[in-house]
C-alpha cells in the first residue's frame, strides 16, 4: 500500500468523522467486517457448544450478540492487508484516530495506542482476550496501551466497542473498548513471513510542489524539492507459532516468537512534507505555503531593549556581517524528522489451558515483548527562550556585530539578545527509545453446577522503559561558550576555563559568529545526552460468577429462557514512575522545551460489579427477541473518591432479519499517576499571548489585567516559534472525570442474501 495513501487517508478521516451517525456494511471476509452475526442456532444433540464471549458483556448466550455498537474485524481481513503492525489496521478503521505509532516522532513515545472518536487514547480501554493491557509509557503515567505487544499473526479478531463500558469492565472505557482475540487453540507448526515497502511517486498533488517553488521564488530560499519517485521503509517480520493438544484432548498449549525490522524514511522523500506545510488559502493559487523556523542556521538575532523593542532583526551574512533577517533565512526542519522511525521488535509467548473436568479448567497468557525504536527531528540548538549572554570582550564578534550588540564597546556583556541557532553541526536530535514488556495472566474457571459457572484470575504486568536522548545541548553550557574572553597569546578562551568541575569543566568556545568556524570540539562540549528510566506495574485480581437463573424458575412465561446474572469483584493496583536524569529534570536540554521532572504514585482500586440479561419475549408474533441487559458497578479509590457506572440496554426484533437496539451508559475514567503527582514545572504546553505582536488580540485594558503596562502594550515581542511556556503539574484533588453514552441501532441481516449484513448506528458520547 502506498505511504502516500495512508497517510492522506489518517488526515481525511480525522477531518470528516466528527460527527455521531455511522453506517456499516459488509460481506462475510470483506476487508472491512461488520457487526458479529448472531450465533447459530443450538447445536444439535451431542455436539458441544463451543464458547461464546461478546465483548461489552460478562453475560455469554447461544444467540446473543452485543446490544452496544460493536465492529468486527477477522483473522481474514488482517491477512488480507498484509499489515505488520497492528495501529495500521485500526487506522483504516473510521472510528479509529491515529495516535501514537511509527509516524509520531515530535513528541512520539515509540509506542503504539488506540485512540477511539478522537476522545485520546487514555479513554480508550484495550483487552486481550476479554483481560486488560496495561498502560504502555512510565513517562504518560496512564495514557494509553501499548498495542505493540500484541502479535499480529496471533490475532483471531479485533472487536471495537463504541461508547462507555465501565460497569463491565472498569475505569478508561470511556469512548469504547478494543478487544483482541488471540489464537489460544492452535495446534501445529507455523511459520509466517510478511515483507513490504513503500513507493511514492510525487505529482503535484493539491499543488503542493508549486507552493513550494512559490515560496523559494518568493522567499529566495532553497527548499529542497522531494525526489520524483520514492521506494523505502522496507519491513520485514517473521513469525514462529506451534501449538500441541494434550493426549487426551482436554489441554493445549500454544507458542510463538516473532521478529520485526523496520527501516527509517525521512519526510524528505515525500512532496507534501518536503517543506513545512501551513494550511490556509494562498493567493497564488495553491492550497498550503511553505513555512520554516526562525530559528535557523546561520542563526537569527533579535535585540530587545527595555521597553520590549526589537532594535536589530538580522542574521549573519558573508564574513560575519549583520544582514537583515528575512524570510528566506527560515530553516527547513520537516524534511529532517523521520516519517516512519526505524524499529526493532521482538515478542514470545506461550497461551496454555487445560480442563482437568468441567469444574476446572486452569488456564494461562504469557506475553513478552521488547520494542527499540528512534525517533529523529530536526537539530537542537540555541532556542528563542530567554535572552543569552554574550561577552562583548568576546574576539569572534564582527565590528556589525559589536555595533548592533554592545554599542560598539568591548567592555561588559549584551543585554536582551535572543538567539536562535540551529545546532547542525552537531547532528539531528534522536530520541532512542526502548520498552520491554512482561504481562502474565493466571486464572481458572468452571461449572459449579447447571446453572452456575465461575472464573477467577490473576493478572500481572511490568513495563520498563529505557530512554537515551542524543544530540541535544546543554543551555548552561551555551552560556559558558558564549562568555568568550581573549586568553594567553590571546586565543580565545571560555571565562570559565579551568573550571575542575560542573558544566564549564572543559568549556570550548562556541563560535557561531564567524561563518563556518564551529569547531568540533565546541560541538562536542556543548552536546548534552539525557537519560530517563521508567516502570509501570499493574496488578489486577478478579472473581466473578455468572448464574442462569432460568434453572430456578426466574423466567417470563412470554420467554423460552430465564434471567442471566454476572456478579464480581476486582483488585486493581496501579504504579508507576520515571526517573529522569539532571538534564531532563531541571529542563537544561535546550531542545525540550522545558524541564521535565520525574513522577512516581499509585492508585489501588476496590470494586464490586453486576450484570443482568433478562429475555422478555422469544419467538412471538412481530417479537422474535426482546431483551434488556442492566449493569452497575462500585468502585472505591485509595485517593479517596468512589464512583458509580452503570449501563441500560435493550434489543428488540421484530422478525428475524431486522433487528433495533439502544443504550444508555455512564461510564468513568479515573486520574492518572501523571496527572496527579507530576510536579509544577515551566514548559511548552500550547498556550498562546493574546496581548503579543504590534496589533495585540486583548484589548490594552484586558492586558493591564495580567501585567502588561501602557508603553509594553502593542511592543511585546511574540513568540517567534508560536510556542509558549505555561506552569503545568499534577493535581492530587482530581476527581473522576464522567461520560455519559447513548446509542440506537438498526441492523438488517435479510435471508434472501446470505452473510449480508447492514448496520446502522447512532452514539453520543
Amino acid at each position: 500500500m502506498p505511504h502516500e495513501n495512508l497517510v492522506l487517508r489518517r488526515a481525511i478521516r480525522a477531518a470528516l468523522t466528527g460527527g455521531t451517525l455511522a453506517a456499516t456494511f459488509g460481506v462475510a471476509n470483506a476487508q472491512t467486517a461488520p457487526t458479529p452475526e448472531p450465533a447459530a442456532a443450538a447445536p444439535a444433540e451431542g455436539q458441544q457448544l463451543a464458547e461464546v464471549v461478546v465483548t461489552g458483556s460478562r453475560i455469554a448466550a447461544p444467540n446473543q450478540v452485543s446490544i452496544s455498537p460493536v465492529t468486527f474485524v477477522s483473522s481474514a481481513d488482517i491477512q488480507q492487508t498484509g499489515i505488520t503492525q497492528v495501529a495500521d489496521l485500526l487506522n483504516q478503521l473510521p472510528q479509529v484516530f491515529a495516535d501514537q505509532g511509527s509516524s509520531i516522532v515530535n513528541g512520539g513515545t515509540g509506542t503504539e495506542t488506540v485512540n477511539l472518536r478522537g476522545l485520546n487514547a487514555k479513554r480508550t480501554l484495550v483487552l486481550v482476550n476479554g483481560f486488560r493491557l496495561g498502560y504502555g509509557d512510565p513517562r504518560a503515567g496512564g495514557a494509553g496501551s501499548d498495542i505493540n505487544q500484541i502479535p499480529v499473526a496471533l490475532i483471531d479478531s479485533v472487536e471495537v466497542l463504541t461508547g462507555g463500558a465501565s460497569s463491565v469492565y472498569g475505569a478508561d472505557a470511556v469512548a469504547g473498548v478494543v478487544n483482541f482475540k488471540l489464537n489460544d487453540h492452535f495446534e501445529g507448526v507455523k511459520l509466517v513471513y510478511n515483507a513490504g515497502i513503500y513507493n511514492h511517486d510525487n505529482g503535484n498533488d493539491q499543488n503542493v510542489q508549486t507552493d513550494l517553488n512559490n515560496y523559494n521564488a518568493a522567499t529566495g530560499n532553497h527548499f529542497a524539492s522531494a525526489p520524483s519517485s520514492f521506494t523505502g521503509g522496507a519491513t520485514q517480520e517473521l513469525t514462529f507459532i506451534s501449538g500441541l493438544n494434550s493426549a487426551d484432548g482436554n489441554g493445549n498449549a500454544t507458542f510463538y516468537a516473532s521478529y520485526r525490522k523496520m527501516q527509517a524514511v525521512l519526510q524528505s522523500k515525500y512532496s507534501y512534507s518536503a517543506c513545512s506545510l501551513n494550511s490556509g488559502f494562498i493567493p497564488s493559487g495553491g492550497q498550503f505555503s511553505c513555512g520554516g523556523s526562525s530559528t535557523s542556521f546561520p542563526g537569527r538575532f533579535l535585540k530587545v531593549n527595555a521597553a520590549g523593542t526589537t532594535t536589530s532583526d538580522s542574521t549573519i551574512g558573508p564574513g560575519g556581517t549583520l544582514v537583515p533577517f528575512a524570510a528566506g533565512n527560515a530553516f527547513n526542519y520537516g524534511p529532517l524528522n523521520y516519517q516512519q522511525s526505524p524499529d526493532t521488535h521482538y515478542t514470545a509467548g506461550a497461551f496454555l489451558h487445560y480442563d482437568f473436568n468441567e469444574h476446572a479448567t486452569v488456564y494461562s497468557q504469557t506475553m513478552f515483548m521488547d520494542d527499540r525504536q528512534v525517533l529523529q527531528i530536526a537539530p537542537s540548538g540555541a532556542f528563542f527562550g530567554n535572552p543569552y549572554t554574550v561577552n562583548c570582550a568576546n574576539p569572534f564578534l564582527s565590528s556589525s556585530e559589536l555595533t548592533a550588540w554592545c554599542g560598539g564597546s568591548t567592555a561588559g556583556n549584551t543585554t536582551g539578545l535572543y538567539i536562535g541557532r540551529r545546532n547542525v553541526e552537531g547532528g539531528d536530535r534522536q530520541d532512542s527509545v526502548e520498552h520491554t514488556d512482561w504481562r502474565e495472566v493466571l486464572g481458572v474457571k468452571g461449572s459449579i453446577n447447571d446453572a452456575w459457572t465461575y472464573d477467577a484470575s490473576f493478572q500481572y504486568g511490568i513495563v520498563n522503559l529505557t530512554d537515551t536522548y542524543l544530540n541535544d545541548v546543554s543551555t548552561t553550557k551555551i552560556n559558558y561558550a558564549f562568555d568568550v574572553v581573549p586568553g594567553a597569546g590571546g586565543v580565545p578562551t571560555c571565562a570559565v576555563a579551568g573550571a575542575s568541575s560542573g558544566l564549564g569543566l572543559g568549556c570550548v568556545p562556541w563560535n557561531i559568529f564567524t561563518p563556518g568556524q564551529v569547531t568540533q570540539a565546541a560541538t562536542g562540549y556543548i552536546d548534552t545526552p539525557g537519560l530517563q528510566n521508567g516502570q509501570i506495574t499493574n496488578t489486577i485480581v478478579n472473581a466473578n460468577l455468572t448464574g442462569d437463573l432460568g434453572h430456578y424458575g426466574v423466567q417470563l412465561p412470554s420467554a423460552s429462557s430465564g434471567l442471566k446474572v454476572n456478579i464480581g469483584a476486582e483488585y486493581r493496583d496501579v504504579y508507576s514512575q520515571n526517573i529522569p536524569d539532571a538534564e531532563f529534570a531541571d529542563g537544561d536540554l535546550s531542545g525540550q522545551g522545558g524541564a521535565k521532572p520525574g513522577v512516581a504514585g499509585g492508585i489501588i482500586s476496590r470494586e464490586g460489579f453486576f450484570e443482568a440479561r433478562m429475555p422478555f419475549i422469544e419467538d412471538a408474533p412481530f417479537t422474535k427477541a426482546l431483551d434488556a441487559e442492566i449493569g452497575y458497578r462500585y468502585s472505591d479509590y485509595s485517593l479517596g473518591f468512589k464512583t458509580n457506572t452503570y449501563k441500560f440496554g435493550i434489543d428488540w426484533a421484530p422478525i428475524q432479519d431486522v433487528r433495533f437496539r439502544g443504550t444508555f451508559q455512564r461510564a468513568v475514567r479515573a486520574p492518572n499517576v501523571v496527572e496527579l503527582f507530576s510536579p509544577q514545572s515551566v514548559t511548552l504546553d500550547g498556550n498562546t499571548d493574546p496581548c503579543s505582536g504590534p496589533t495585540p488580540a486583548f484589548s490594552p485594558a484586558a492586558c493591564a489585567k495580567t501585567g502588561v503596562t501602557a508603553a509594553e502594550y502593542g511592543h511585546i515581542l511574540p513568540n517567534t516559534a508560536a510556542q509558549y511556556n505555561g506552569l503545568t503539574g499534577g493535581n492530587p484533588d482530581l476527581k473522576p472525570e464522567t461520560a455519559l453514552t447513548s446509542s440506537f441501532g438498526i441492523q438488517f441481516t435479510p435471508s434472501f442474501l446470505p452473510d449480508f449484513r447492514a448496520n446502522f448506528d447512532y452514539y453520543d458520547i
